[in-house]
């Protein structure tokens, strides 16, 4: 019989699908970590957003959710990568789909991997530095 061995509260980085047939993918923060063990004895590591989802966890459907190795299933998955520049438009693009503004989903974005602390690749850093000095001196240019 399928069991939670452990509830963990750990802030991390989450990926999900806006709709169904998206080639992109949005990211969130869930605050819970959901330690399993199937019936065959496998540990999965489920994601919980808040306490009102954690109390209303179904373990089957997390097992048969995380099952799916395509990652398809409306279902938040662990991001268990470095998010590289690819992920991070990857993200962006599916914040937009799922109807923010470009502006908006760039910052739901950089908001969910600061509240993480979901590490990025190098060239992700010096990319976002590239575009903070932009920022910067848009923000500084007098008339």
């Amino acid at each position: 019989m399928a069991r939670i061995l452990n509830v963990i509260h750990l802030p991390h980085l989450v990926s999900y699908k806006p709709f169904k047939d998206s080639e992109h993918r949005c990211c969130t923060v869930c605050n819970y970590k959901v330690m399993i063990e199937t019936d065959e004895e496998t540990i999965l590591a489920a994601s919980a957003m808040d306490d009102f989802e954690l109390k209303e966890f179904d373990i089957d459907e997390a097992i048969m959710k995380l099952s799916d190795k395509t990652q398809s299933e409306d279902c938040f998955y662990a991001v268990d990568r470095i998010v590289d520049d690819d992920s991070f438009d990857c993200f962006v693009n599916g914040e937009i789909e799922e109807g923010n503004d470009p502006t908006s989903a760039f910052y739901v974005v950089l908001d969910s991997l600061i509240r993480s602390r979901h590490p990025i690749s190098d060239d992700l850093q010096k990319r976002l530095r590239n575009v903070g000095d932009k920022i910067e001196k848009l923000l500084n240019t007098k008339e």
